[in-house]
């Protein structure tokens, strides 16, 4: 998974160099990306994509408009929005996990051999998120497409 920062960086570089085609062609897939992910919509996108397709039908491009798109992905980064993806307590993940074996110990004891397939797995899967919770800072975890880096 290719990092934004990282698309950012090469299209900077690229721009820098002079070679405008190719910071146009980062630079979109840098904002392509964060439009998956829903970070950035409207007329910055809308201007993203006319500029690509004048590209693709072959038109010159100008290198203030990659610029711009430069600027549009610069502005992301520097709010420096990141999505939660995990957020585990772990007091709630171990009253969880006593819940689920008191009532898979109730569907044993009542002789439903099958219970043992679920009750295995879930234990498994509990542990896991224990030592996710417990791994992260603050029990979150960050998307990977924007990773804040010292340059």
């Amino acid at each position: 998974m290719i990092a934004v920062r990282e698309l950012y960086n090469d299209a900077l570089k690229c721009f820098n160099e002079g070679r405008y085609n190719s910071a146009l062609v980062l630079s979109y897939a840098a904002i392509e990306r964060l439009a998956l992910n829903g970070n950035i919509k409207g007329d910055d996108l809308g201007y993203a994509r006319m500029l690509f397709a004048s590209f693709q039908s072959g038109s010159e491009i100008d290198p203030a408009s990659v610029e711009e798109l430069l600027h549009i992905i610069e502005g992301f980064l520097e709010t420096g929005k990141k999505e939660k993806v995990i957020e585990a307590k772990p007091f709630f993940v171990v009253l969880l996990f006593i819940l689920g074996g008191l009532i898979a110990s109730f569907f044993v004891k009542i002789n439903v051999l099958w219970i043992d397939a679920i009750r295995i797995p879930a234990i498994g899967f509990t542990i896991l998120l224990l030592i996710v919770s417990f791994k992260t800072k603050e029990g979150t975890v960050h998307r990977g497409d924007i990773k804040d880096r010292e340059e």
